[in-house]
């Protein structure tokens, strides 16, 4: 998910994140650093943290739109399907969960309906490569 790939072209003038970037020891670095050494979520969650996302696995909670027929609550996932809860009524204390299918529309029993979508990884291309240095 970084620059496309791991074959592509990396710009070193650019200052962008490669994804091997960290990994290789330098004349100045022995081991590496802590955006090299991470993998998986970890890297996904460092990155979006210098990123400036906050919540990077979108875990949040979410404040209801207007959630219309033809303007749902957009909710993002890469899989197929996901169970989301809606706090019916302000001050209630039984949340409603429900799941919503891709491509279809769902209509919880308080009236606010709610559309899945497919979730766009973030571009961590542009965070310069001194800020990981720092971290």
């Amino acid at each position: 998910f970084l620059r496309g790939g791991h074959d592509a072209p990396l710009d070193p003038k650019k200052g962008l994140i490669g994804p091997h970037q960290g990994k290789v020891a330098s004349k100045d670095q022995s081991i590496p650093d802590l955006v090299g050494h991470a993998v998986g979520q970890e890297r996904f969650e460092i990155l979006s943290k210098l990123a400036g996302i906050d919540d990077p696995f979108d875990m949040k909670v979410k404040s209801r739109g207007a959630g219309t027929f033809e303007q749902p609550n957009i909710v993002q996932s890469a899989e197929a399907s996901r169970m989301i809860g809606c706090l019916c009524e302000e001050e209630g204390t039984c949340i409603m969960y429900m799941q919503l299918c891709k491509g279809e529309q769902k209509r919880c029993s308080c009236g606010h309906w709610f559309k899945l979508v497919d979730y766009i990884p973030p571009d961590f291309s542009h965070i310069p490569t001194s800020v990981i240095a720092e971290n």
